[in-house]
Formats: C-alpha cells, structure tokens, sequence
C-alpha cells in the first residue's frame, strides 16, 4: 500500500493540520501583516499571500531575534499566524521564537517529501511521531495568481509539467494600462521610441508611420521568425509563456491587454506553439519566440489536445481570434529571454531529479563495495561547511539509513578513493552550481527584458540592455561542468567495481558461474559517453559574432548553452542507469548483506525490471532498461512506501 508518510525531526513541539504553502525565500515575520497574516516583503516569492493557518515550508528565517519574535507575536496575537513550521536550515532565532511561541517546527525532512508535495494538499505534522503525512491530495488546479514579482520555480513547475491554469491579479492589469498609456503619450509627443515609431536592429533610424503600425508589425514578425528544428517540448514552451506574461504584468513593457490575454488563454486552454529550439543567440531569443506571436495570430504549428495541428484551427475550436497586430506588440513577444530562461527551468527541475536518483544509486553501490561511510558523517560536513556538499552528505545517511555499512567491519579499506569516499561531494558541488542558476534565474523571471522600458509608477521610458542574460548563461556553463565531473566521477566507481583486487567480487562482477562476461565491454560505451560530455561542457557564451550594422556585438547563447546541458543531463541518466546495474549486481555478488532503509526500494525497484545477471543475455538491453528506469523517475516511485 502507498503510504505518504515521512520522517523528519522534532524542533518545537507540537501536532498541526493544514495546508501547504510552500516559500523558496527565508522569511521574516516582522514584514508579515498581523491583520491578515500577508507576506508584506517586496521581492519575496509570497509577497501579497496570506501565510494565515498554513503549513509553512521554507528554507529558514532571517533578521534579528528582536524582530522575528515580535512579529510571530503579533500574528498569533491576531489569529494569522501560520499552524507550523517545516525548515529546510533551522537558525538560532528561528529555533527559539517557535519554542517559545508554541509553533510546532520539524526540519531533517525525508527528501522525498520535498517532491512529494505540491500547492494546496493537507499534511498532518505530529512532532512526538517525528512525521508529516499527506492526509489529503489537492484535487484542484487552483490557478498559479501571476503578477510579475513573484513567480517562483516550483509555481513555473506546476505549470509547466501538471498544466496548471493561471490567473492575472487586477492591479497587474493596471500596471500593464499605465504602461501602455505612457509609451503611447511619449510617441503621441514626438519621442523616438524603438520598435513602436522607430524600426529596429539596423532599421531603427527608420520612421514608422501611425497608419502603418499593424503592417510595420507582420514585417518584424515575418522576417525575425527564423528558428528551425527540432522544437522545445511542450513543458518548457509553456514555460516560456508563463515567464513572458509574468514580466509583461510589471508594467515595463508596452503591450496591449489582448496580447497580455492571450498568453493567458493559450497556457489555460493547452494550445502549446511550436518553438524552434534553434537560432536564438540569446540576447533576447528574437529569432524562436516569435514563433509564439505567429500562432497568436493564427499561423504556424501548434500542439493541442495530444497532436500537432495549425494554430488557426485549435484556436477555432476554443473560439478564440487569431490576433491582429498593434502598438508594438510584435516586438513585445520577441524581446525577451524566455527561450533561455523557460529552457533553463526546465533543466533546474532535471538536475534536481538526476541528483537525486544519483544520490540513491551511489549509495546503492557503495553497499556492493562494502566501502567505508565515515565521510559522510554529520560533524565531519558540517565542519567544512559547503552547504551543497552537507546537503548531500545529510541525503546519503537517510538513504543508508540501518544499512549493513553503519556496522563494523574490519576488512573495510581504511579510506576508499575518491569517487567513492567523495562521491557527496560531486553532486554537492553540482547542487551548488545549481544554487547560482536558480538566483539569476529568480531575478530573471520576475524582471523586464524590454528595451525600452517604462520605469514602473512613472511617465520615464529609457533605452536598456535588459535583455542580456550572460550571468545566467555562465552560471549554466559553471553547472554544465560540475556535471561534467559528476561524469567522470561514475565512471570510476564503474572501473573500479569491475575490478576483483578493489571490490573481491569477480571481475567485470561477472556471474560466479561462468555463464556470462559480466559487464565487460560496457566501460567502452561509458569511456564514449564521457567523452561527449567532455565536448558539451566547453562554453558556448563566448561564440557570437557582431552583427545588425555591428550593432549587436555581443550574445550569451543562453538557449545553446542550455540546450548542451539538457543533453548533458540525458547522457547522464545512461550513466546513472549503468551504475545501477553495477551496483545491484555487486549487492547480488556480495550476499546476503542488509541494505539501507532506501537503497533497499531502489534494489527492488532495479530487480523487479532487470533481473540479476546470471546467465547470457544482451546487455545493451539491460542499458536501455536502466536508462528507461532514470529517465521515467520510476526509481523513485516507491521511496514514500511504509515509511512511518
């Protein structure tokens, strides 16, 4: 039976019922209004939501114990205050205004939760039981409330991959009138504005005529969309269109309300267009993101209802009108970075999946060894204090947990290599890197890339370089290559479980009965996979040429740059799903053995679709079987079962 209970540790006592709300920033209760219990922090991610009898899930508090305790003092003085806390990094104040407030907090969470969980459900927290069980699934897809300061990764996600509708909040929409009504004003005035009276790229010393602004429109439209195949899959063209719209509801852009609409219809009714995934060089993705204004008016290929079919005729079936250009909404869709920026979430929520299962097969295969935890320890993590490197560390002792490894043994190795004994360490540096594209793209996502662009709550419209991304394309390219040693390092555990004098299994952990080679010929498939990991880690930020009248000298290359670290991550999950053939078949190899509370699933989740190399049989089959288990997230499935 599935069970959606899972262990964490007791802070402040206590029992509480209620539903989730989930905050990616830290939060401080003094900038909470006591009368509704509404975040009141400009920037934050739950900035205008009511925090009011919510299972609170955030990193950790910020500012003074002075501060924080009188501001969850005022809340509980109201009746606002939040049910109970889950913290990701308990600090000192935090800690101690929750014990002394009354407000039951756990932190130390089953990891699976934290992908478990979503916006909406109800969770029962009973700290003396040290679980939190998700008593109830939310049925509905309340609509993501888009305002254009605080979308976060996980709403992006809900949108992107569960198709969750999305909703516009009212005062958005008057930022978007202002906006529009000021650049209108400065035009009506006689200013030179880019891409409204002026043309744009090497034509901007060119008039546009008033009288002419709709054809001036399918002009720029027509000859910018120049992508070309294969195309962005339907989760990050949705995503690409959630960003888009939540920037164009700061109120920074001129953009009329039927385009803004449309964004809006096309996510809630699933019209997805076809966005090449080529021929952007990122400095706004001109020549790929137009592909979505063509459909807004009717052209082009769409996806919708499951297959792929004109724009016009999906948009019929849901009784919506192809658009007509106007303003200079044509250079509204275009200037932005959303290719590269809906592309990059998409790769966040990859990663973070692809470390996880990593975590589980490394610990999995560090049982087939019999090799030596004491690295991972606590005080040992915490002492150097790397925080992708102790978040690691602390994930591996909940997969290991009750293991055999936490016995004695004395023909364990003093210290293992490397690859083993820091194999944490690797993907705490990959989490790390992860950390950096996760800031910038926070900011993106939430901050205008027009040019020009109307200072908010102003008449002020100035010339910008917005669109450019190069801090978050270099921080994918830093990504890219932790990955890349993410890479190399699997490859050595599998070179050395192949070897009897390290592991005293049988070499290449082939059958004891001579039936088979074991895995053999395997490590040159994996040598060549490397080897193109090698290659798609090498930056790509830094290629670009000068042109448009030498105007445009400088690009990011920001879809490029993701699109390499997309593939990466697929190469990867070969990689990952190899060591779990490795790893099983060393456990199978070593005995009987006791397997932790985790890495036991993840044993009978790889046996119950590979079975236990016994005899002959194609091993590139048991390699697709392995990579299918990585890629579907199958390995995971099962994480949540019977965990009380």
């Amino acid at each position: 039976m599935m069970m959606n209970v899972f262990a964490c540790r007791e802070i402040a006592k206590g029992t509480a019922e209620g539903e989730i709300l989930i905050s990616s920033d830290q939060i401080l209760f003094y900038h909470v209004r006591p009368e509704d219990g509404v975040v009141m922090e400009r920037d934050h991610c739950l900035n205008g939501i009511s925090i009011k009898d919510k299972i609170l899930v955030f990193p950790g508090g910020k500012g003074s114990s002075v501060v924080q305790m009188d501001g969850l003092y005022q809340l509980e003085k109201h009746g606002t205050a939040p049910r109970a806390f889950i913290v990701e990094e308990p600090d000192t104040v935090l800690v101690s205004t929750a014990i002394i407030m009354g407000v039951p907090m756990v932190d130390r969470v089953d990891p699976y939760f934290y992908r478990k969980v979503r916006r909406g459900d109800t969770v029962r927290l009973d700290t003396t039981r040290q679980t939190i069980e998700i008593v109830e699934r939310s049925q509905r897809m309340e609509p993501i409330l888009l305002n254009g300061h605080n979308l976060t990764l996980h709403d992006l996600n809900l949108i992107a991959y569960e198709g969750y509708p999305v909703a516009i909040e009212p005062e958005a929409w008057n930022r978007v009138k202002r906006g529009r009504e000021t650049m209108e004003r400065l035009a009506h005035d006689g200013k030179p504005i880019y891409g409204y009276n002026r043309g744009v790229g090497w034509n901007k010393d060119r008039d546009v005529k008033e009288n002419l602004i709709e054809k001036e429109n399918r002009k720029v439209i027509y000859s910018h969309a120049l992508g070309y195949p294969p195309y962005n899959t339907i989760e990050e063209v949705r995503a690409m269109m959630a960003i888009r719209l939540n920037t164009l509801l700061i109120g920074a852009s001129c953009a009329s309300d039927e385009l803004v609409d449309l964004y809006k219809e096309f996510l809630n009714r699933g019209i997805t267009p076809c966005v090449p995934r080529r021929g952007s060089v990122g400095e706004a993705d001109i020549t790929t993101i137009t592909h979505i204004g063509m459909a807004f008016a009717g052209e082009n290929q769409v996806y919708y209802k499951g297959q792929q079919t004109s724009a016009r005729e999906a948009m019929e079936q849901e009784g919506l009108e192809p658009y007509h250009w106007q303003l200079k909404d044509a250079h509204t869709v275009m200037l932005s970075n959303s290719q590269g920026e809906g592309t990059t979430a998409i790769l966040v929520k990859e990663v973070e999946d692809l470390l996880f299962m990593s975590d589980l097969v490394y610990c999995l295969d560090y049982e087939g060894l019999n090799g030596n935890i004491e690295a991972m320890r606590q005080d040992v993590n915490t002492l150097r204090g790397l925080p992708g490197q102790k978040k690691c560390a602390a994930r591996c002792r909940k997969f290991l947990e009750d293991s055999y490894l936490y016995d004695k043994d004395s023909k364990r190795a003093l210290q293992d290599s490397l690859s083993f004994r820091g194999g944490f360490t690797i993907t705490g540096t990959v989490t790390d890197a992860l950390e950096v594209v996760k800031k910038f793209l926070a900011i993106q996502i939430n901050s205008p890339s027009d040019n020009p662009c109307i200072i908010p709550e102003t008449q002020e419209l100035y010339v910008t370089s917005n669109f450019e991304t190069t801090s978050l394309a270099v921080a994918v390219e830093m990504l890219s290559i932790a990955l890349g040693h993410l890479s190399r390092t699997i490859n050595y555990r599998m070179i050395k479980m192949a070897d009897p004098d390290f592991t005293g299994l049988t070499r290449f952990l082939a059958p004891r009965n001579g039936e088979s080679y074991g895995y053999s010929q395997i490590q040159d498939a994996f040598s060549a996979l490397d080897a193109e990991n090698r290659f798609l880690i090498t930056p790509s930020s830094v290629d670009f040429f000068a042109i448009e009248g030498y105007i445009e000298d400088h690009a990011s290359n920001l879809p490029l740059v993701t699109t390499k670290a997309l593939h990466l991550v697929d190469n990867l999950r070969y990689l990952v799903g190899m060591e779990a053939l490795y790893a099983a078949q060393a456990v199978d190899l070593r005995g009987n053995v006791r397997l932790g509370r985790y890495t036991q699933k993840a044993y009978d989740t790889i046996r119950s679709i590979i079975p236990t190399l016994e005899g002959l049989r194609p091993i590139q089959e048991d390699i697709q079987k392995a990579y299918g288990l990585i890629k579907s997230g199958k390995l995971l499935e099962n994480m949540d079962e019977n965990d009380k």
